[in-house]
């Protein structure tokens, strides 16, 4: 699992490296300030795993009804979230300045399988079944950075970005459906099981859904009020300031069922995704590869900042995230 989270989190970031390099500070600048609002939408993901590992974990006599709720309320929650992130997309490509419908657009869509994969993820992880879970981390973390890496170099901009980044998506989801094929049939729940796993990921994700939103405002509004190149900058320098929120998840990521197992003789009834937010936050920036290319067209004064956070930024334990106190993958 450590290995697996290692990789994820090397994946991630190099995409991050990867995007800034090729893509210049204006459109890192959109392409972060996507992936800040990505991460808020892939809370969703994190709730889904966080209850799903302690549902599975707490009643094990009927894990296959509780899987089987878990899963159908994941598929659902998905269509319904990416439907909503379309509705919105018009709005987000003209706070952004995006140019383009078609980044939004994409957003929309990565909040499927990142919604889907946060189910798979937290049935594995309630179940204790580490080499599945470490599976899918694995394709979230190679899969962002193999498929962002090729979707920057077809096309340099936050479009090819985004959709180098649903790609790299897919790749757990197709990944955990593998490991749960067996699984698969039966009746799906009735509205009032799934209404029971939405409410308690509702409880248990507000404070999370506050955390993030409130963590990637910054980049946010630098996109929406500063200059596109500023922006930019601005969003690389945040690697260094934001470096102090981060935990190390594999623990998080072992000990949550054990938590939820206590609960069954009294211990500990309930975990709360908002407890680990700190560990499953991950925002990106570019490092010291990135600022050479940029270092023509920056002030002395941008240069002096971006170099003095970039020589200072190493990979770190980090989620799409998009990613949590399951560890959910990176939206980053």
């Amino acid at each position: 699992m450590a290995i697996a989270m290692a990789v994820m989190n090397v994946g991630t970031y190099g995409f991050t490296l990867v995007a800034a390099r090729m893509l210049g500070p204006k459109e890192y600048g959109a392409v972060a300030a996507l992936m800040g609002l990505l991460l808020v939408v892939n809370v969703l993901s994190v709730g889904l795993q966080a209850t799903g590992a302690r549902q599975v974990a707490a009643d094990p006599s009927h894990r296959e009804r509780i899987e089987n709720r878990i899963l159908v309320t994941a598929r659902r929650s998905a269509w319904a979230l990416g439907l909503l992130c379309l509705v919105l997309s018009p709005l987000v490509t003209l706070a952004l300045d995006l140019g383009s419908y078609l980044p939004a657009l994409l957003v929309a869509a990565i909040a499927v399988p990142l919604t889907v994969m946060g189910g798979q993820a937290g049935i594995f992880q309630g179940e204790k079944k580490w080499t599945p879970l470490a599976a899918i981390y694995l394709g979230m973390g190679l899969g962002r950075l193999g498929f962002g890496a090729l979707g920057v170099a077809v096309r340099p901009d936050a479009t090819g970005a985004m959709a180098g980044v649903l790609l790299g998506a897919v790749v757990p989801v197709l990944i955990g459906g593998w490991a749960l094929r067996r699984r698969r049939g039966g009746e799906g729940p009735g509205p009032a099981p799934m209404r029971t796993v939405l409410r308690e990921v509702a409880h248990n994700s507000h404070a999370l859904l506050a955390f993030f939103a409130l963590t990637n405002a910054d980049v946010v509004l630098a996109r929406i009020t500063l200059d596109a190149h500023d922006a930019g900058l601005y969003a690389g320098g945040l690697i260094l300031a934001k470096a102090v929120l981060f935990l190390p998840q594999f623990v998080v990521v072992i000990a949550f069922p054990a938590m939820a197992s206590e609960g069954r003789s009294g211990c500990t009834s309930r975990a709360s995704p908002s407890s680990a937010a700190s560990a499953s936050s991950r925002p990106r920036a570019p490092g010291p590869s990135a600022s050479s290319s940029w270092s023509a067209r920056a002030t002395p004064a941008a240069r002096s900042s971006w170099s003095s956070s970039a020589a200072r930024s190493t990979p770190r334990s980090s989620t799409s995230c998009g990613s949590s106190p399951c560890s959910a993958p990176s939206s980053r």
